[in-house]
């Protein structure tokens, strides 16, 4: 019963936050060129990454099968309560002036395996608990460090 009230409450407050929005981004503050996002359902397209962040990231491990510039957290998650969780580690990460679809600190090649739920809820969590303590930005990028290398050896 608490699972399913729990699914109408996200419902319900994503319609209120999204209400009057066409996009369903609710931007609350702009940190130079990275807006922080509170909410959204709207599905972000496929990733080009720029020369600089290819780069940065150089050549895949020639011994990796399947390589793949891998987001540590993904860009998208399933439509609903997975999609809610990746914003909400997104705008996390953009308060530490991390861009998670660009930033090099987001990202690891890893096997093209996909992201889970459970995935994407640990890392937010772990997130979400640096950011109550206040770490500093090198704690974040080592958090992510952590789950890109979970990713990296699945």
């Amino acid at each position: 019963m608490r699972a399913v009230f729990a699914k109408v409450l996200i419902c319900f407050a994503l319609l209120f936050v999204t209400a009057g929005n066409a996009s369903g981004h609710v931007v609350v503050a702009n940190d130079g060129d990275l807006p922080r996002v509170v909410a959204t359902q709207e599905k972000l397209s496929r990733i080009r990454f720029s020369a600089e962040t290819v780069g940065q990231m150089g050549p895949a491990p020639a011994d990796m099968l399947n390589a793949h510039r891998h987001h540590i957290l993904e860009v998208n998650g399933r439509f609903g309560e997975h999609r809610l969780v990746v914003r909400e580690g997104q705008d996390i990460l953009r308060t530490y002036d991390i861009d998670p679809l660009q930033g090099v600190e987001s990202l690891v090649w890893a096997p093209n395996k996909g992201h889970t739920l459970n995935a994407a809820a640990n890392l937010v969590q772990d997130l979400r608990s640096a950011q109550h303590f206040g770490v500093g930005r090198e704690e974040i990028i080592d958090i992510l460090s952590r789950h890109g290398q979970s990713a990296a050896r699945r």
